[in-house]
This record gives C-alpha cells, sequence and structure tokens, in this order.
C-alpha cells in the first residue's frame, strides 16, 4: 500500500479496507491449507472411513442445503443493512465515509463467515467419509469470498446502493 502522502484521496478509509482485506485474505488462506490438508490426507490414504459412519449422501445433503441458505441469508443480510442505511440517509442523517465503512465492515465479516462455514464443512465430509464432493462446497464458498473480496470500488458501490451519493460527497 502506499504512503500517505503518494495517496491525495487519503480520508481514512483505506487502512479500514486493506484490514477488511487482510480478515477475508485470511479466511480464504485458511479455508484452502485445510482443504490442502485434506486432500493431502485422502489422496495418501493415512484417513479412513470408520465403519458405520453416517451415510455420506445425508451430510452432502446438509451441506448443500446449509450452503444456499447461507448464502441467501448473506444476500438478504447485505440488502436489510442497505435499506437501513438508505433509510438514514433520507431522514439526513450525517453519512461519513468512516461510518459507512464501519456498516460495510460489519456485512463483509458477516457475509465471509456465512461462506466459509459451509465450505470448511465441505472439506470435513470429505475427511471424515472420503466423498470428494464435498469439496463442491468448499469450492462455492472459496469462489464466494472471492467474489466478496473488498476493493475501493466494492466499497464505493455500497456508498451509492446505500446512501444515493458518490463516497465522499
Amino acid at each position: 500500500m502506499l504512503g500517505t502522502e503518494q495517496r491525495p484521496q487519503w480520508n481514512g478509509v483505506e487502512p479500514a479496507l486493506c484490514a477488511n482485506q487482510v480478515l477475508v485474505g485470511a479466511l480464504l488462506a485458511g479455508l484452502l491449507s485445510f482443504t490442502g490438508v485434506v486432500l493431502a490426507l485422502q489422496t495418501s490414504g493415512s484417513v479412513t472411513t470408520p465403519p458405520g459412519a453416517s451415510p455420506d449422501n445425508v451430510l452432502l445433503i446438509v451441506m448443500g442445503v446449509l450452503t444456499i441458505a447461507t448464502f441467501a441469508g448473506s444476500l438478504v443480510m447485505r440488502r436489510l443493512h442497505i435499506g437501513q442505511l438508505r433509510r438514514m440517509a433520507e431522514q439526513g442523517v450525517e453519512m461519513s465515509d468512516r461510518l459507512l465503512m464501519g456498516r460495510y465492515a460489519i456485512v463483509l465479516i458477516l457475509r465471509a463467515a456465512l461462506a466459509e462455514g459451509p465450505a470448511l464443512f465441505g472439506a470435513v465430509i470429505v475427511l471424515i467419509s472420503g466423498n470428494m464432493l464435498g469439496f463442491l462446497g468448499t469450492a462455492f464458498g472459496a469462489i464466494v469470498l472471492l467474489a466478496i473480496f473488498p476493493t475501493r470500488g466494492k466499497f464505493d458501490g455500497f456508498v451509492r446502493d446505500a446512501t444515493g451519493r458518490a463516497p465522499g460527497m
């Protein structure tokens, strides 16, 4: 990241944005590293499915339902936050970029956690059952984490959606 002397638009949002990038990046790195360990264990034959283990089809169905529900919930949650901020802006509440970054961070952290949970569950399914289809949930979660990875443009879009104005105005 460039220093403040090289960034004329530096207004306090960039450090928070950088922290959010580190957070989502760390969640993604943890997911991918755990997935790599599970894959290594399964392909090496170090893990065997215990007799009488729960049928993996049931676990895959649970993972699918969980993945869909948490993804839908994350979309609804974002819309609810934006709707609340929009009403506040229409009532004349001061909407500083700092306040909006705080709300953006809350929505981002919740959405990232909702994406990571079912993704890790998919890797655990592979670990305990050997069914590689569990990695579908893991892949979907990784894609969602990449899609929501915070950028200045995404924050600016959040501000526009929430306030109807360009950021910094």
